[in-house]
């Protein structure tokens, strides 16, 4: 019996081995295959010969990245930045143990302490030296004392990292420490216990109190007021040399241009999208992975498409004034950030040209040092009787374009210039047309500073600036106007594809099983406000369980695959193709030259790797979500700068080149649904148009290299 064991397991360890082959030569570092004859031609080179160079300039740009993607959130009585030999105490677990990209990056990264001190600002090391050693709110009476000479300034940095399932490890880990019940949701968003007390006690002793945000998901700001900090960073999560880039900005030598992502607000669970967030159940399926549901009754009205439009309804007087009050909802709105100089936009102009409308605006610096500014386009788009009898939500503004000016000196000012096509002014009719329209009437296109001056601006153009419930300052002098008709056929049609755009999930509709859902709307915001759908457990009918089936049953009038058949004399090398359209039927002939057993391991093995095709002459090719020590995708959204981000994909490009990867696992398209989404950190934006445009630029760097982006989690995996 032992023998038959000993055989089995020795004919299984033969399988395994051989079928995952690959991989475990990669993995040890060996070849698959020797090189015979003359060597071929090398379509993608390095423009690095040496590694150790590649590594220092590509630091260098994650640098620069985390630099731009830093945003000022506040700056009471200009206490930022620093000055030069200003003695500060540095307080926060964060501060000894902050939040990175990877823990690859956590390792070879410079500390604050060393950061601040190589920007000539001392830091009290007793305390450092406490903390460092896990120290926690109850301070020795020497650390209490050195206080009083570092008195300065207090930094206190909170550190968040995001997790799946929108659970945040860090706020639990620091629960469970501290003997509090274990945190879950929007807790995680707000302050611990252990964090109130320090900045109550630092505040009690300190003069001038900084707290850095060293967090993946938007934290709620209430306790800015709450404990009267002065100056706040928001830093996401760091790349390589990041702790460098935030002593730079807190010392002055860099001036900060970052701009925010995502709405800042005072409580996420106010967010539409907030009351359809979990774990719900279809309790009677039985079906294998088909029990789960989610609803997302907030439509279109995620970030700043609600709140913004919620606000302007509410100034406008067809919402009411007490069921929203911007100020007690908004800390901070999309696209803001601060500089350490002051910006003016002035003279805006707007014509029609031959590829659209050709817009341009004036960017003075009214300040006294240099500075970049971002230049915000959006649109305002008519929200018709046909919208609003169809359902066709209309936000009241969308980003539709942006520009990050190089640096402007003190006095100095430059004209920002982009051009609109019309297919910016778009819309989804989803009940009615069931694909894109330009609904006829007058369209609004305002240049703003961030999404809620770019609403006070139409608002004061529309002469409403007089309303009680008008929040900010706005100026109707940057508004231009566009009067379109109506088209229902240009749009139907991708630009890119040229495919017909039709809705889908039409099946998935909750209309079609529930006579009673109602989708957010801003015509009835208060009788359409979502609540949880089904309480969170629904028994689904048949004909939705239907829905959940995955078919399993073979086609028996499939055509049958070709096996190991040649179209020629010989089999056709995968380079062959290169320049080859994806739809050209030399694709399948190529195709009908593997084995089944090929096949198999392409579909079927892998592990990271993506197998070597002998018929086919087509090498191993790896797969990385390396990170390659670049901060965040929300750092990388928070810059506005695509120039940046495309260098960067140029530089991961080089790095996979030298690594031998082949195929790059790109950040998540999801957009930023509530606070609380998991994947926060590893997504761009709660908006469509700056994740794009993001993505997009990133896309295009490794591409030159010959690096295949892989885009991945672009819907329905936003929790």
């Amino acid at each position: 019996l032992m023998a038959v064991l000993l055989l089995a397991v020795t004919f299984a360890g033969f399988k395994v081995s051989s079928d995952n082959e690959q991989a475990i030569r990669l993995a040890l570092g060996q070849s698959n295959y020797e090189a015979a004859g003359e060597e071929g031609p090398q379509y993608f080179a390095s423009e690095y010969e040496d590694v150790a160079e590649l590594r220092t300039d590509s630091a260098e740009l994650a640098k620069r990245i985390q630099r731009e993607g830093i945003v000022l959130l506040r700056n009471a009585d200009e206490v930022l930045p620093l000055r030069k030999g200003a003695m500060v105490s540095v307080f926060g677990k964060g501060a000894v143990n902050p939040v990175y990209c990877d823990e690859k990056t956590a390792a070879s990264s410079v500390s604050l302490k060393d950061a601040l001190e190589a920007e000539k600002i001392r830091v009290n090391e007793k305390l450092w030296n406490f903390t460092q050693r896990g120290g926690r709110n109850s301070f020795s009476g020497s650390v209490e004392k050195s206080m009083e000479e570092y008195s300065e300034a207090a930094v206190v940095v909170i550190s968040r990292g995001a997790g799946p399932a929108d659970l945040f490890e860090p706020a639990y880990a620091e629960a469970e420490e501290s003997g509090e019940p274990v945190a879950a949701g929007a807790k995680a968003l707000q302050l611990t216990e252990e964090e109130k007390e320090l900045l109550a006690y630092v505040g009690e002793r300190f003069e001038q109190l900084i707290v850095v945000l060293n967090t993946e998901n938007p934290m709620e700001m209430g306790f800015l007021e709450e404990y009267g900090i002065d100056g706040c960073l928001w830093t996401g999560a760091l790349g390589t040399n990041g702790m460098t880039a935030v002593a730079e900005v807190i010392s002055g030598s860099v001036n900060p241009s970052g701009r925010l992502a995502d709405t800042l607000v005072y409580n996420s669970l106010n967010a539409p999208a907030a009351a359809n967030l979990g774990d719900y159940e279809i309790r009677n399926s039985k079906v294998k992975y088909g029990d789960r549901y989610l609803v997302y009754a907030e439509g279109i009205y995620v970030g700043y498409r609600y709140y913004e439009t919620r606000y302007e309804d509410t100034v406008l007087g067809t919402s009411s004034r007490s069921a929203f009050d911007y100020d007690k909802e908004v800390a901070f709105p999309f696209g803001y950030g601060m500089s350490y100089t002051e910006f003016e936009l002035q003279d805006m102009a707007m014509e029609q040209g031959k590829k659209g409308y050709e817009i341009s605006v004036n960017v003075l610096n009214t300040g006294d040092r240099a500075g970049k500014e971002i230049v915000q386009f959006y649109i305002q788009k008519p929200y018709s009787q046909y919208a609003e009898k169809n359902g066709m939500e209309i936000p009241s503004v969308e980003l539709a374009a942006f520009v990050k000016t190089k640096e402007i000196e003190p006095g100095e000012s430059a004209r920002v210039k982009i051009v609109l096509g019309e297919e910016a002014f778009k819309s989804f009719d989803a009940a009615g047309r069931g694909t894109y329209i330009i609904d006829g009437g007058t369209y609004l296109v305002t240049a703003a500073q961030d999404s809620h001056r770019a609403v006070n601006n139409i608002l004061m153009f529309k002469m409403k600036g007089g309303s009680e419930a008008f929040s900010g300052s706005g100026d109707g002098g940057l508004v231009e106007t566009a009067d379109l008709v109506r088209d229902t056929g240009s749009y139907a049609v991708s630009s890119q594809t040229g495919y017909e755009i039709s809705r889908v999930f039409r099946e998935a509709d909750p209309a079609a099983y529930d006579t009673d859902y109602r989708q957010l709307t801003r015509s009835l915001w208060g009788s359409t406000w979502p609540v949880t759908w089904n309480g969170g457990s629904y028994s689904a009918p048949a004909s939705f369980q239907d829905l959940l089936k995955v078919s399993s049953k073979e086609d028996t009038k499939a055509e049958a695959p070709v096996y190991n058949k040649a179209h020629g004399e010989k089999n056709a090398g995968l380079v062959s193709l290169r320049e080859t359209a994806f739809d050209d039927y030399r694709w399948g002939s190529l195709l009908d030259q593997l084995t089944w057993r090929e096949t198999y391991s392409l579909v079927r093995k892998g592990g990271g790797v993506v197998n070597e095709v002998i018929s086919c002459i087509s090498p191993q090719a790896m797969i990385s979500a390396d990170k390659f020590g670049y901060p965040s995708a929300a750092v990388l959204a928070s810059t506005w700068n695509t120039e940046l981000i495309l260098q960067m994909g140029q530089m991961i490009g080089e790095a996979a080149l030298h690594a031998g990867v082949t195929f790059w696992q790109m950040p998540f398209l999801n957009l930023h649904r509530t606070a609380m989404g998991g994947s926060n950190g590893d997504s761009f934006s709660e908006d469509s148009f700056l994740t794009g445009s993001m993505a997009a630029a990133l896309c295009r760097g490794p591409g030159g290299k010959g690096v295949i982006p892989v885009l991945g989690r672009m819907v329905l995996a936003d929790q």
